[in-house]
């Protein structure tokens, strides 16, 4: 199974004060260091930048496809509803953020092989699901839609009416050990540890 990459940009950044897809992290803005690293295993034609209405991103491949959210201020679930109806055409979409700059770029594959007939594969450790770092089914997005128009706006609740297959940290850890793809920052601190491991990665 080929998937393609959802990327979502368009957080509010209410607690990290900034764009963070415009973050510096590695020498680029963080979104190009996610496109950069999927690349390796996504081809920048199928994958998709999420943006919010009327927000500017960094320079991206030309093949890089950007759109934008059809309503403003709605959160995650209209990130991920707007980009699902987009690649509506793929067999499985794998979904990541701008600030998880560093993804492992074989997590797409590794979990789309599990999705059969699923319609979603989520991470789930300790009892705590990791709905923004996921593979789902395009056709899932009807469902988000009904659950926007209702003014039900919680990822968590949308996730629960689907058939996932939740993926436990042992499992993660065949291809990602340390878990960073899970890793993303909302706030100054929380940027700064990131910043600081991708040193010390890039070191080895």
């Amino acid at each position: 199974m080929n998937p393609w990459a959802i990327i979502l940009c368009g957080g509010g950044s209410r607690r990290m004060g900034r764009d963070k897809a415009t973050l510096e992290f590695a020498g680029q803005p963080m979104l190009t260091g996610v496109v950069q690293r999927l690349s390796a295993t996504i081809p920048p034609a199928r994958m998709l930048c999420v943006a919010a209405q009327g927000q500017t991103l960094p320079e991206l491949p030309a093949e890089v496809n950007i759109v934008f959210d059809r309503t403003s201020d709605c959160g995650p679930l209209e990130g991920l509803a707007t980009g699902l109806s987009t690649t509506s055409a793929a067999d499985a979409v794998f979904v990541t953020t701008c600030d998880a700059p560093l993804v492992a770029p074989e997590l797409p594959t590794f979990l789309a092989s599990m999705l059969g007939e699923q319609d979603a594969v989520v991470p789930r450790l300790d009892g705590q699901l990791y709905p923004l770092t996921a593979v789902y089914r395009p056709s899932v997005a009807k469902l988000a839609d009904e659950r926007l128009a209702r003014g039900e706006r919680r990822v968590i609740d949308w996730v629960a009416e689907l058939n996932a297959r939740y993926v436990s940290r042992e499992e993660l850890a065949e291809v990602d050990p340390e878990l960073w793809s899970l890793r993303n920052c909302n706030t100054p601190e929380e940027y700064a540890a990131l910043v600081e491991a991708g040193g010390k990665i890039g070191e080895r």
